[in-house]
C-alpha cells in the first residue's frame, strides 16, 4: 500500500507483480494546484493508478466522488477505509474549561492549514476571555510569516510554537478546545485525535471535517474568515461547564464508535485480501 503520491509513483514505475493499492488522503484540487501543473499532475496521478491496478482506499466519503473525477475511474475502484485513534494513546481526560483555557491548533504551518486565521481568531477571542492561550503544535512555510503577525500583537505573548512533536497527546490533555481552520481535509485526524482526548472542537465547516465533527454535540463548524464567528463560538463552549462536559464525552463516544484504530485495520486487511485473491 503507497500512503504517499511519491510512493505510489515509484511503486508504479518499479512494476512489481505484487498488487498495489493507493491510499488517498487528501482532496485533489488543493493538492494538486493550478493550470499546468494540476494538468501535469493529474497525467502521472492517472498512470499511477492505473498502474498499481486501479485500486485506491480514501479516508472519507466526499473523497470517492472526488477522486474518481481527478483519476478518470469508476467510484467503485475506490474503497472508505475511515482513519482510526489509538484509544489507549489519546486517554480521555476529564476536564472543566479552565478560565485561562488553552488553544490547540494541530498541522503543519502551511498555506493549506490556514494558521494565521487561527492568529486572527484568537486576538478576538482574548477581548472576551483574557489570559487565554493559543498553542502551535507543528511546524512549516509559514512560520517566520506567523512571527511577524503576533510581533506586534497585544495577544502575541500568549501565542506559543511547539514545533514538530513526535506525539501530541501532552498538549491536548493541557488545552481547553481544538480549533481546526485548515481550507481542505480529506479526513482531519488531528480532529479525531483531539476528540479521543475530550476535547470540543470548532473546525472550519470543510469537507472531511464534517464526518468528525458534529455541530452542537461535539463542537462547532464556523467558518474561519471570520474571526469574531471563531471567538463566538468558543467562548459559548468554554462559558458553560455542563455544555462543555456533554461536548467531551460526544467527542470520546463518537470516536469510539466510529474511528478506532482497530476498525481501521479491519479495513485495510480485508482491502488487502481481496487484491491479493482478485476480487478487487
Amino acid at each position: 500500500m503507497a500512503h504517499t503520491p511519491n510512493a505510489a509513483a515509484v511503486a508504479a514505475a518499479a512494476g512489481g507483480r505484487v498488487p498495489g493499492i493507493q491510499v488517498i488522503h487528501w482532496h485533489w484540487g488543493p493538492f494538486s494546484g493550478e493550470g499546468f501543473v494540476r494538468l501535469r499532475r493529474r497525467a502521472l496521478a492517472r498512470w499511477t493508478f492505473r498502474r498499481l491496478g486501479r485500486r485506491g482506499i480514501v479516508v472519507s466519503a466526499p473523497q470517492i466522488g472526488d477522486s474518481a473525477r481527478f483519476l478518470g475511474c469508476p467510484e467503485s475502484r475506490l474503497r472508505r477505509v475511515d482513519n482510526g485513534v489509538d484509544l489507549d494513546r489519546f486517554r480521555f481526560v476529564p476536564r472543566t474549561p479552565s478560565r485561562q483555557p488553552g488553544i490547540a491548533v494541530v498541522g503543519s504551518l502551511s498555506p493549506v492549514k490556514r494558521p494565521e486565521l487561527a492568529i486572527r481568531a484568537f486576538e478576538v477571542l482574548s477581548g472576551a476571555i483574557p489570559g487565554a492561550r493559543l498553542v502551535f503544535t507543528g511546524d512549516g512555510p509559514l512560520r517566520p510569516a506567523l512571527d511577524r503577525l503576533i510581533a506586534g500583537s497585544e495577544t502575541g505573548g500568549n501565542v506559543a510554537f511547539a514545533g514538530n512533536r513526535a506525539g501530541v497527546a501532552g498538549i491536548l490533555e493541557e488545552c481547553d478546545l481544538l480549533w481546526h481552520p485548515s481550507r481542505s481535509e480529506g479526513f482531519g485526524l488531528a480532529v479525531a485525535e483531539a476528540m479521543a482526548s475530550g476535547l470540543p472542537v470548532v473546525a472550519a465547516e470543510v469537507e472531511g471535517i464534517r464526518e468528525l465533527v458534529l455541530p452542537g454535540e461535539t463542537g462547532a463548524l464556523v467558518p474561519f474568515e471570520d474571526p469574531t464567528a471563531v471567538a463566538e463560538a468558543s467562548t459559548a463552549i468554554l462559558s458553560d461547564p455542563s455544555r462543555y462536559g456533554r461536548m467531551a464525552l460526544a467527542a470520546r463516544r463518537r470516536i469510539e464508535e466510529r474511528f478506532r484504530l482497530d476498525r481501521m485495520v479491519d479495513g485495510y486487511l480485508e482491502a488487502a485480501r481481496d487484491a491479493v485473491r482478485g476480487n478487487w
